[in-house]
C-alpha cells in the first residue's frame, strides 16, 4: 500500500481466501451468496462475520437475500479502520475493450483526484532494501574482524618465530664461544707446556750435566720439564 499498489482477490467461494488474508483485506465487496446446505450457510456466515456489523440490518439475512447488483462493502476510513458494512449498488463496468491511446489516458490521470498525491515519484526506502543494507554492512563487519583476526595471529606467529630464531642464534653464539674459549685454552695450555717444558728442560740439563754428565743431563732435562709443567699449570691455572 505504501507504493501505491494495490492486491484485489476474486472468488466464487469465500472459503477459497485463508482465513489469514481474509483478515488483512482493507476494502471487501461482497455479493450475494446462496445458502441451502448446512455447509453453505456456515460458508455464508463465515462470510458475514468478515463485516463490521451494521446495527441497521443483519448481515447474514442481506448477505443471503442481495440481488442482482447489489453488494455488501466496507473500506477503510481516513484512520485506516474498516467501516461497518453497507448494502449498496454496484454500477456495471464502464471500461472499454482495447489499449486506450494516450490523450484520453493522461486526462483520466490528471483529473484523477489522487494524482496530486502519486505525480512526483518518490522511492521511499522499503523494509527489504534497510535490512539487506544492514545485512551487508554486518557480513563488511565480521570480514573485518576476521581478517584483523588472522593479521593479529599472523604478527603474534612472526614475532615468536623471531623469538625463537633470536634465541637458537644466541645459544650457537653461546656454543660457538664456548668452543673458541676452549679451543684458546687448549691453545694456551699447550703454548705454555711447550715454553715450561723448554726451559724446564734446558735447565735441568744444565743441572744434570753438572752433576752427572750426559745421563744426569739426561735426567736432569726430564726431571725439569715436568717441575717447569707442574709449577707454571699451578700459578696459571692451566
Amino acid at each position: 500500500r505504501s507504493k501505491g499498489v494495490g492486491i484485489y482477490f476474486i472468488t466464487q467461494n469465500p472459503k477459497d481466501i485463508p482465513d489469514g488474508i481474509l483478515s488483512q483485506l482493507g476494502n471487501k465487496i461482497q455479493h450475494g451468496l446462496n445458502a441451502y446446505t448446512p455447509a453453505e450457510q456456515k460458508a455464508a456466515r463465515a462470510a458475514a462475520d468478515s463485516f463490521r456489523s451494521n446495527p441497521e440490518f443483519d448481515t447474514f439475512d442481506t448477505l443471503i437475500s442481495l440481488g442482482t447488483g447489489e453488494a455488501l462493502v466496507s473500506v477503510l476510513d481516513e484512520k485506516g479502520v474498516p467501516t461497518i458494512v453497507k448494502k449498496t449498488k454496484i454500477l456495471p463496468p464502464q471500461s472499454l475493450m482495447g489499449a486506450i491511446e494516450d490523450e484520453p489516458r493522461m486526462n483520466v490521470v490528471n483529473n484523477s483526484f489522487i494524482y496530486p498525491r502519486y505525480k512526483n515519484y518518490f522511492d521511499r526506502d522499503s523494509a527489504y532494501e534497510f535490512l539487506t543494507r544492514r545485512s551487508r554492512q554486518l557480513e563488511e563487519e565480521v570480514a573485518a574482524a576476521k581478517a584483523e583476526k588472522e593479521r593479529l595471529a599472523a604478527e603474534e606467529k612472526a614475532e615468536k618465530e623471531r623469538i625463537k630464531a633470536e634465541e637458537k642464534a644466541l645459544k650457537e653464539a653461546e656454543k660457538e664461544a664456548a668452543a673458541k674459549q676452549k679451543q684458546l685454552q687448549k691453545a694456551k695450555k699447550n703454548l705454555a707446556n711447550s715454553a715450561a717444558g723448554t726451559i724446564g728442560r734446558e735447565l735441568g740439563n744444565t743441572i744434570g750435566k753438572t752433576i752427572g754428565g750426559s745421563f744426569g743431563k739426561k735426567v736432569g732435562g726430564n726431571v725439569g720439564a715436568t717441575l717447569a709443567r707442574g709449577i707454571l699449570g699451578t700459578l696459571f691455572n692451566l
